[in-house]
């Protein structure tokens, strides 16, 4: 069955011809010039077979159903024969074949340029009065449109994802809601899940009885999908946890659209949140929601909210009382707000830490949305300017980008989703410092859907890297608990946050598509098969020549050419040590030194310790330090002083010799950071932390292959690591393993 429309909905034949032409000249004046016609075809179950009377009975409903929705009713031809019938006037013709209990009808409407809201009214009416005759099946397709100056395809809702992938379709869907806001055309349609339709769905259901394949929902704006029933908690919880959960603690939260109410639901299950500043443009959608897409936005599981100390029953998320929602622009509001102009100081936020948010997350247009507001939302240096600004030290700034690429697509700077290309390069620009891509494939959508998550301080790249055991204690800390005992989060958990830590390879492909090739590109895209790779056979462990207090050694046997690389399987399978792992294990460490009855512990740990800080190399491409150390016998590889290695990624200017000790600054390139934005090295991280290094001049047989341990030093411990380094070189001191053995 479909909804009933009023009668002051249903267009008859009181508009006259003065009133649809002023109609057609207001349609033209704003640009929204429809197609010419539509084309309807209804299955109906009359649960009856249909004699020829009856059937003459129904096409006089069908006709007058037609009659009242025409501007000239004049009817040309009628003729009824057996099981068929056939109407043909001048605004088009109505075609009925029985068979049987079932009832074929063709509807073919001309519609004089109407608008669409209009031609949405005049196929309801035709399907109110085909439902009074059994239960329906219906398909809709605009018919005879051309693309022009009068008409654009997809400022038409009918004519836009809403026509192509839901009204063509077979099937018993039912409108639930089309309504004309002051901003865009909101329609909500029940329809049957799209995996199954018709008689699959039925023998689906059969073998899913808990209602798991049962009737879906879709919310379109302006014909556009905005999110199903089905696709609400899959899309809405990647959108809103991941940034979330990065954060160590947010309490503050700004959402900028949102106005179903769903990623204000997700958020509310955080318990450390204690405010939510909810912008949403149009005040009319928020209500629609709540009236016609409650799943969206009930928040009487979660809430935690007390009124003398009795848990508050809050049937709807928009009534939280930490929520504060407000029916503005949001654009201008951050602008208003945020804008460097309004800062008292250029080089620092002063304004107070409470006024600031620890997390923003934009759930509105399309980035490909060929409007000017998408414009002005992925594109204006203004807003993401006050964005950045409204956030605290360590804020997050997350926004869905559209549907994922392919892998054969071009750059986004010369595709659909320039938005995308110039939002993600406008964010590094204004200072974020870490920023990931993924995407998530489950949403219904048709395509997976690309969000981004953008970190504004570098060290919170460390809980984006973390392992599935530390997420998933974070999730059960942090996630409220259900009244009903029911999983707050339906799909979003610590393997699906693993799983989001790698950008898909499109993303890598895309982004290697640029005009301006990153370096990264060629550096870290592969290893080629032309480098040539020296067997672990060809070199040897001696006593090292850097000085007689040296340990070992890693020496040539034969010949090595320049740029060749040396045992590169074996250099992949490095032993990695992750930032929160090292964390662990140092603050263990400092505890077991702390007591003289832990002494045998303390030096079993000193062994361990020594041999990541002497052997291994610091690094922060996770956001923190964290230490890589070769399995092969390349760990034994020795520092050449003063310039003297032979081996490695680069030669460098900076040797221990040349670094200013005065001076605490990490020179460029030995920071050991990552860039900002590169699916390239999100995608190699372990390749870039593990192998890499080359032969830099030709080695003869017999040479001793050194490195340059500046490049290992750990940032946090610049100074000392360098000063041991300067020792070494001048014969006044020893590395760290020899320090420990000869110690031992």
């Amino acid at each position: 069955m479909v909804a009933k429309v009023s009668s002051e909905e249903c267009p008859n034949d009181s508009w006259s011809i003065q009133e649809i032409d002023a109609s057609i000249n207001i349609n033209r004046i704003n640009n929204e010039i429809m197609a010419r016609a539509q084309h309807l075809i209804i299955e109906v179950n009359t649960q009856k077979d249909t004699n020829e009377s009856a059937l003459k009975s129904i096409m006089n409903t069908l006709e007058q159903a037609m009659r009242d929705l025409s501007a000239n009713p004049l009817r040309t031809s009628h003729r009824c024969h057996h099981s068929h019938c056939l109407t043909v006037s001048l605004e088009g013709h109505i075609v009925i074949h029985s068979i049987r209990q079932m009832l074929l009808i063709d509807v073919f409407l001309l519609d004089y340029d109407y608008s669409a809201q209009y031609q949405q009214h005049r196929m309801q009416c035709i399907l109110n009065s085909a439902s009074t005759l059994g239960s329906i099946k219906w398909s809709h397709k605009l018919r005879g449109f051309l693309e022009s100056p009068y008409y654009v395809r997809l400022s038409n809702p009918l004519d836009h994802e809403m026509g192509a992938d839901l009204l063509r379709r077979m099937d018993d869907k039912k409108l639930l809601v089309s309504r004309k806001t002051k901003y865009q055309t909101v329609d909500i349609y029940e329809l049957p899940r799209r995996r199954f339709n018709g008689d699959a769905l039925i023998s689906k259901q059969l073998e899913y009885p808990d209602g798991l394949l049962g009737k879906d929902k879709a919310l379109y704006l302006d014909g556009v999908l905005q999110s199903s029933l089905y696709g609400d908690a899959i899309y809405h919880e990647a959108l809103v946890h991941p940034g979330m959960i990065v954060h160590a603690n947010p309490k503050r939260v700004a959402i900028i659209g949102g106005g179903e109410g769903a990623t204000l639901r997700e958020v509310l299950k955080h318990k450390t949140v204690e405010n939510v500043v909810m912008l949403e443009i149009d005040e009319e959608l928020t209500m629609i929601s709540r009236e016609y897409l409650s799943e969206w936005n009930d928040c009487n599981d979660i809430s935690t909210e007390t009124v003398n100390g009795i848990i508050r029953k809050s049937s709807s998320c928009f009534d939280e009382e930490k929520v504060d929602l407000h029916f503005v622009d949001a654009f201008q509001w951050f602008v208003d707000n945020y804008n460097q102009s309004k800062v008292i100081s250029a080089n620092e936020n002063t304004r107070p830490e409470k006024e600031l948010f620890d997390v923003i997350i934009m759930d509105a247009l399309d980035p490909d949305d060929f409007v000017v507001f998408a414009e002005k939302l992925y594109n204006n240096t203004d807003f993401i300017e006050s964005l950045y600004n409204g956030l605290s030290f360590e804020g997050v700034f997350v926004v869905q980008l559209g549907e994922s690429p392919e892998n054969v697509d071009p750059s986004d700077e010369f595709g659909p989703f320039r938005n995308r290309a110039q939002m993600t390069a406008q964010l590094q620009k204004f200072g974020f410092e870490s920023i990931h891509v993924f995407d998530e494939g489950h949403c219904d959508f048709f395509h997976p859907w690309t969000i981004l998550v953008a970190l504004k301080n570098y060290e919170s790249r460390s809980n984006w890297y973390r392992n599935a055991a530390e997420i998933q204690i974070e999730l059960i800390e942090r996630i409220v608990q259900t009244k009903s005992g029911n999983p707050a989060l339906l799909h979003f958990d610590a393997a699906t946050m693993i799983s989001y830590q790698i950008p898909s390879k499109s993303f890598e492909s895309i982004y290697c598509r640029q005009d301006d090739e990153p370096e990264e590109c060629d550096d870290y895209y592969g290893f080629w098969p032309d480098i040539n790779n020296i067997p672990i056979s060809h070199v040897q462990v001696k006593k090292s020549g850097v000085s007689e207090q040296a340990g070992r050694g890693i020496f040539a046997v034969n010949d090595i050419p320049k740029d060749s690389m040396i045992d590169l399987g074996q250099g992949t399978k490095a032993f990695h040590m992750a930032p929160t792992t090292w964390d662990v294990f140092d603050t263990l460490y400092d505890w077991v030194e702390e007591k003289s009855e832990r002494e045998v512990i303390a030096s079993e740990m000193s062994g361990l310790k020594y041999f990541i800080e002497g052997y291994g190399y610091a690094c922060q491409l996770m956001g923190e330090t964290h230490h890589t150390i070769d399995s092969g016998i390349m760990t034994f590889s020795n520092h050449g002083c003063d310039r003297s290695y032979n081996y490695g990624d680069e030669y460098s200017s900076v040797t221990e010799s040349t670094v200013d000790l005065t001076d605490s600054k990490i020179p460029d390139g030995l920071d050991c950071t990552a860039i900002a934005y590169s699916p390239v090295q999100e995608r190699h991280l372990r390749q870039i932390m593990s192998a890499g290094d080359v032969i830099l001049k030709d080695i003869r047989a017999g040479d001793e292959i050194l490195v340059n341990y500046v490049t290992f030093a750990d940032p946090n411990e610049w100074i000392d690591d360098i000063s041991k380094l300067k020792d070494q070189c001048n014969g006044k001191g020893v590395g760290e393993v020899s320090e420990y053995e000869f110690g031992a």
